[in-house]
């Protein structure tokens, strides 16, 4: 009984200082985390701020550039089934693959907390962003890692959608985060109709 109320005492404590500090501001010198260790790409944090930036800029100047993002197919079914030492090494290695799937200034980042990847493809019209997301599909699937959990390909295989602010069409985007959400219906609909595959919208 006197182990818990130590406990409860210690974690009211903490709360305390938390509390305090936010009021004194600190929340605000909490540096942005820009790097992902587990992955070995840019972080989730770095993502909103660079999403916002290359989409302004895009614009402001008037130039194109897309999106593109990829995901695990059935990741969770493999984790259940080879467990979660193998679903990570896998999570890594699918990074590392788009990673160098694609061009030195395309900027690759880690989507939310899930396994979603997202690149930012400065630069690239709809049709570019297509040729490199099925690269990077196809190249996947061509590393025959086995997944006995996929009645379909027997393989581990990606999904990824592409999407591209054009800008002879500026109201067709709003913000970024239309771009996403279209993004990420499409990359839904490609795992939906049994993956390994690019969900591509057509353009306007």
């Amino acid at each position: 009984m006197e182990e818990l109320e130590n406990m409860r005492s210690l974690h009211q404590k903490q709360l305390e200082r938390e509390v305090e500090g936010i009021l004194r501001g600190e929340d605000l010198l909490r540096p942005v985390t820009m790097f992902d260790p587990e992955l070995g790409i840019g972080s989730s944090e770095a993502l909103m701020v660079e999403l916002e930036y290359a989409y302004n800029i895009a614009a402001r100047y008037k130039r194109p550039y897309s999106i593109a993002i990829f995901d695990i197919d059935g990741y969770e079914e493999y984790d259940a089934h080879y467990g979660r030492r193998a679903a990570k090494l896998a999570h890594k290695l699918t990074a590392e693959h788009i990673r160098h799937s694609c061009r030195s200034v395309d900027r690759i980042y880690r989507y939310e907390a899930g396994t979603a990847i997202l690149l930012i493809l400065p630069e690239t019209d709809y049709k570019g962003g297509c040729v490199l997301a099925e690269r990077v599909v196809a190249g996947f699937s061509g590393r025959n890692i086995p997944n006995f959990r996929s009645a379909q390909h027997g393989l581990l295989t990606l999904s990824g959608s592409v999407v591209s602010y054009e800008p002879e069409i500026p109201a067709k985007y709003a913000r970024s985060g239309d771009m996403i959400d279209d993004a990420l219906l499409h990359l839904h609909l490609a795992q939906g109709q049994g993956g390994n595959m690019v969900g591509k919208p057509l353009p306007a």
